[in-house]
């Protein structure tokens, strides 16, 4: 969750945003709402070549206040995917419900991953 500052009076559908009013913002419902994406809860990586992912696409805010870490948190997250799939193989494991989404604090599926992990 972001929480930010109205710093005008605003209008936001039949609401009126008073100046000062702070506004939470949830990037999880943001990026799973079927207005702003097509099949949302989907896995589809075609969708960064739609030129579709800076506006809704939220995970570290934007703007002037947006996270310092972003750009290494992205390079971190490519690198150990990397160094993992190099050493490992995962396989999912039959039987299990597929993951649900659910947010707390962060990001997590409500059931689990049910992974088969093997050294390669």
């Amino acid at each position: 969750m972001m929480v930010r500052t109205a710093t005008a009076p605003e209008r936001f559908r039949d609401r009126v945003i008073k100046r000062g009013a702070q506004l939470v913002i949830s990037p999880f419902h943001i990026h799973r709402h079927t207005r702003l994406w097509d099949n949302p809860d989907g896995f589809d990586p075609t969708r960064w070549d739609k030129g579709r992912a800076r506006g809704p696409y939220l995970p570290f805010s934007a703007g002037p206040r947006i996270c310092t870490g972003a750009g290494f948190a992205m390079v971190e997250g490519v690198v150990l995917i990397a160094m993992l799939i190099r050493a490992y193989r995962f396989e999912l494991i039959t039987g299990h419900p597929p993951p649900r989404p659910v947010a707390h604090l962060t990001l997590r599926a409500a059931e689990g991953i049910w992974l088969r992990v093997t050294q390669r």
